[in-house]
């Protein structure tokens, strides 16, 4: 071989070596660059899935049994199965989407929990997935879509309190928001016609408004104002072409905004007409959960100064785009919050706290992202090392380590404090409850958290009481009323403004009658327990003794109601010596009276009296003029309860002491107390005379569940069993109770 041919050999295996792959054609270079991008996309991509892992685990090793809401969507997924649920529930007003998927998952998982657990892991790992997608997208690199995840999960709180309390219909509707945003984002800056886009985003738009309402409410004007603007930025491509290839999308937008104001907005009216989220759950609760924990502070100031210097650069430039579109998020999210509060929208405002942070996790997550880019500059000018593809994940993976432990505890506690305290020992209370009623379907009377996985276990009905602003439908309020009623009280008095309960029975004879008042006052929506009379402070001056009503026996219990007025009058009777003491004290309440009636005498005697603060409260301030007085309590809420309290004889002696008010007759026999409330907020019950029996035969409570834990549990096992309840079985921490005759063990 000569060596021309040699020299024709040597160079066409170099060229075939070297030269070949800069020459490939454009499917070839098509085909690397596609490797390229995914290799790029698979660490972030990890890296995400590895945050939601450990969130998962951390979930799948804490009880979840009687936590937060979880035992709720237990129950309303219960009627997607073709099971029972409570006769007071209405399934149907919820929007079926979590409801139905945790359905499906239980026709596999049979135990409750296993299925709740698999559901809400699976909700972490959708939330975590879609952070990443709306940031990858909006930021231009998949490392923004991860730091979009370690922010939100690892930086803020907000998100890992939503899994804590069982949020699950709101974080489902946030995750598809955040697809939704990530798909018109991606379809308004493809070249191509990008049909499978604006369609994923406008599917995933709707189904956000099949998971809950109230982040719909807000999340489909969010997903419209964007998609808008990615439309009108494509106007130069002609409306016809548009409409050839965006045409569902419309469609589906237009059908959600018709959804929104015919459908929405009428349900969640409910939502917005709480009596008391204003002055427990309003705006000022919102910014101080928000405030309380400072990395979510920074991420507020840094994401919304990053979305503000975005926005601007792309003006200079005249080119708005994914910056604008992140403001646009933002813009809706924080002006449906301003709205909602400049018009006095009585709703769950710590609710928004979710919704409104999410744009500005992305923009935080923009800044680091920024700072990570400019970090890996300064490494490729020092060593020589910013070309790796590493350098920006090890940062990430770095920032994961550093953060997760202090997540992971907080999301602990999170869960502790929404949780029960015996989750092992309430699972089998409630599947011996079950059992043992059998075909009884009596209602079981029960705490909120216990009472909600109760029914969601059991499908029967349960009676618990909780705070009017946790619940948005007045057969709620009542219920929680009437449970309180019973398990505290042994009668009361209700009206818009009060809750007047007699804690306590004395007997003589054949006669019972209540006695240890304590008085409850609308304070800003909510009932809220303040002064007390206790039967031991009233003291009866004769000639010749000091006698306390709590040594008198009752003579007489007489109750009226009317359509406007409602009354119980107690008479008791003391002997001393050859002389009988007498007491009468009749309590008076009107429909929409602001002011409680306290009538006492003792005939041929003084009276004096104490009100004291319940144990919890203490008198802020007590301003005294004759006969009046104006107290404050401890702050609760966004103020402190005030009431005013008027003696209306000239003779009576109103003062105020370390013990509270003291109240005296100096010569009639008779104190007429006039108690107003200077607090109140909008009702939750009307007028009513309530008798504790009346209430267990109305509802037909066949058995109870309390926690032996309680340090109230004695007295309300005692109150109980004056109903006819007998404890029937001890297990672990919980003491199960049924009336009348208990029924075979199971």
């Amino acid at each position: 071989m000569s060596m021309i041919e040699r020299v024709a050999l040597t160079t066409a295996g170099v060229r075939d070596r070297w030269l070949r792959p800069r020459l490939a054609p454009a499917s070839d270079r098509a085909a690397a660059a596609a490797r390229l991008a995914s290799e790029t996309w698979a660490l972030p991509l990890l890296l995400t899935l590895a945050v939601a892992a450990g969130i998962g685990f951390v979930s799948a090793i804490t009880p979840i049994s009687g936590r937060g809401d979880f035992g709720q969507w237990l129950m309303t997924s219960r009627y997607y199965l073709g099971q029972g649920v409570p006769s007071y529930r209405v399934v149907t007003d919820l929007p079926p989407l979590v409801p139905a998927l945790l359905a499906v998952i239980r026709i596999g998982i049979q135990d409750p929990a296993i299925a709740l657990q698999t559901l809400n892991i699976l909700v972490l790992l959708g939330l975590a997935l879609s952070f990443f997608a709306v940031g990858a997208v909006l930021l231009e690199d998949p490392h923004g879509g991860l730091l979009s995840a370690v922010v939100a999960f690892l930086v803020t709180d907000r998100f890992l309190e939503l899994a804590a309390f069982g949020g699950l219909l709101q974080s489902v509707s946030i995750l598809f928001i955040n697809l939704a945003v990530a798909a018109f984002a991606r379809a308004g800056t493809a070249r191509e016609r990008s049909t499978r886009w604006w369609t994923l985003g406008s599917g995933s738009l709707a189904l956000a408004a099949l998971a809950h309402v109230g982040t719909a409410i807000i999340g489909i004007p969010i997903g419209i104002s964007v998609a808008v603007f990615f439309l009108l930025k494509k106007r130069r491509l002609g409306w016809r072409r548009i409409a050839s290839f965006a045409w569902p999308s419309v469609v589906v937008l237009a059908a959600l905004a018709i959804y929104l104001w015919v459908v929405l907005l009428p349900a969640g009216r409910d939502y917005v007409t709480n009596p008391a989220s204003l002055g427990y759950r309003g705006p000022g609760r919102l910014l101080s959960g928000l405030f309380s924990f400072w990395p979510t502070t920074v991420v507020m100031l840094v994401g919304g100064a990053a979305i503000v210097l975005g926005v601007v650069g792309e003006l200079m430039r005249r080119t708005p785009g994914l910056r604008v579109a992140l403001l646009l998020w933002a813009g809706v999210a924080w002006g449906a919050l301003l709205y909602a509060s400049v018009t006095g929208a009585s709703t769950d405002y710590p609710r928004f706290a979710t919704l409104v942070i999410a744009p500005l996790v992305i923009g935080a997550a923009g800044a680091l992202t920024w700072l990570a880019q400019a970090l890996r500059t300064y490494l490729r000018e020092l060593a020589g090392l910013g070309r790796s593809p590493l350098v920006i994940p090890i940062g990430a993976a770095a920032l994961i380590l550093v953060m997760s432990p202090f997540a992971m505890l907080r999301y602990q506690t999170q869960m502790s404090v929404y949780g029960t305290r015996d989750p092992d020992s309430l699972s089998a209370a409630v599947r011996y409850l079950d059992q043992a009623l059998g075909s009884d379907r009596g209602a079981v009377l029960t705490s909120v958290r216990d009472g909600k996985w109760f029914e969601g276990v059991t499908g029967r009905d349960a009676l618990f009481s909780q705070p009017v602003r946790y619940a948005f439908r007045p057969i709620e309020w009542k219920r929680s009323i009437d449970a309180d009623a019973i398990l505290r009280t042994s009668a009361a008095l209700t009206n818009e403004f009060f809750f007047v309960k007699f804690t306590a029975t004395a007997t003589s004879g054949t006669v019972t009658a209540p006695r240890g008042l304590v008085i409850a006052a609308n304070h800003g929506g909510e009932f809220v327990d303040l002064l007390q009379i206790q039967a031991s402070d009233t003291k009866i001056t004769t000639t010749a003794s000091v006698v306390s009503v709590a040594e008198a026996g009752p003579k007489s219990v007489t109750t009226k109601i009317g359509p406007q007025e409602a009354s119980i009058r107690t008479t008791w009777s003391h002997a001393a010596g050859r002389a009988a003491i007498s007491y009468d004290q009749t309590l008076t309440l009107l429909k929409n009276g602001s002011t409680l009636a306290i009538t006492a005498s003792a005939p041929g005697n003084h009276l004096q009296t104490q009100l004291r603060p319940v144990g919890g409260m203490a008198l802020t301030s007590a301003h005294v003029t004759g006969q009046e007085a104006d107290v404050c309590l401890t702050q609760i809420g966004d103020r402190e309860p005030c009431l005013r309290i008027w003696a209306s004889q000239p003779d009576v002696v109103v003062a105020a002491s370390d013990r509270g008010l003291s109240v005296e007759s100096r010569t009639s026999s008779t104190i007429r107390l006039y108690v107003t409330d200077l607090t109140a907020g909008p009702p939750s019950v009307g007028l009513e005379v309530i008798d504790p029996r009346n209430l267990v035969a109305q509802y037909r409570v066949s058995a109870a569940l309390l926690s032996l834990t309680d340090p109230i549990f004695p007295a309300r096992r005692q109150r109980l069993e004056a109903l006819g309840f007998r404890v029937a079985h001890m297990i672990g921490t919980y003491a199960v109770l049924f009336r009348g005759a208990s029924p075979a063990p199971p």
